[in-house]
């Protein structure tokens, strides 16, 4: 007898907690009319519907507006009196579906676009770094814009003369002629033949600087002219 006692008091008391939990779950879901908000009708339409009937739940709408305001106008609202607010302007950081590798990637190609090579060095294979001087770049050769200086008294002028006419003429040997050894020349006939040998490199060296200074000018123009059809 003790033995089916102890059963069914169990028994009840299980489907007790059953209907206790049921009972909770209902008044949890159970919405309070007074929270509703019901649109009515003054006349019946036939073949209408009533959806809009129901209304709407303004507390439930409110709260849920509330919260959004604490995530985003609460922060704005703390933050009005700050100035040493941290704002990340990296590129790729704002986007959370970006690896690693692609931000990097992103970054480099700006900044490689923002450092943009002008049209002198953008045939240039090399990756090294143009140096400068004041913002502009030390590999410009100026110089073959301009016509080269001649100086009258170059010391590499007095290297570049006739070395025959010079082993030649070593000492005495320079009052005689190169074609009539046995014929006497005069020391004024020396010095005026000297002049002119002189003179005579002296244009031949400038006729080669200008022939230089118009092959250069020549491929500047052709250079210009495959640089715009690229």
């Amino acid at each position: 007898m003790v033995k089916t006692k102890t059963k069914s008091k169990k028994r009840r008391t299980y489907t007790t907690d059953k209907h206790n939990s049921k009972t909770r779950i209902d008044t949890i879901n159970k919405v309070n009319p007074f929270d509703l908000h019901v649109n009515r009708l003054k006349h019946d339409v036939l073949g209408k519907r009533r959806n809009y009937e129901k209304g709407g739940q303004p507390l439930k709408s409110r709260s849920r507006g509330i919260e959004k305001r604490k995530r985003t106008l609460l922060k704005e609202l703390n933050s009005v009196f700050k100035q040493n607010t941290f704002i990340d302007h990296r590129l790729g950081e704002n986007d959370p579906t970006l690896t690693n590798d692609e931000k990097f990637m992103q970054r480099l190609i700006a900044e490689r676009t923002k450092t943009r090579p002008g049209k002198e060095s953008r045939y240039n294979l090399n990756d090294e770094e143009d140096l400068t001087h004041y913002g502009q770049s030390l590999s410009k050769s100026d110089e073959l814009n301009q016509k080269p200086i001649i100086d009258e008294y170059d010391d590499d002028d007095d290297n570049n003369l006739n070395k025959g006419r010079l082993n030649s003429e070593h000492f005495f040997g320079g009052f005689k002629s190169s074609n009539d050894q046995h014929k006497p020349q005069t020391k004024q006939e020396w010095i005026d033949n000297m002049i002119k040998s002189t003179k005579l490199d002296k244009y031949e060296r400038q006729r080669e600087n200008e022939k230089l200074y118009d092959m250069t000018q020549t491929l500047d123009e052709q250079w210009k002219a495959l640089s715009t059809l690229m």
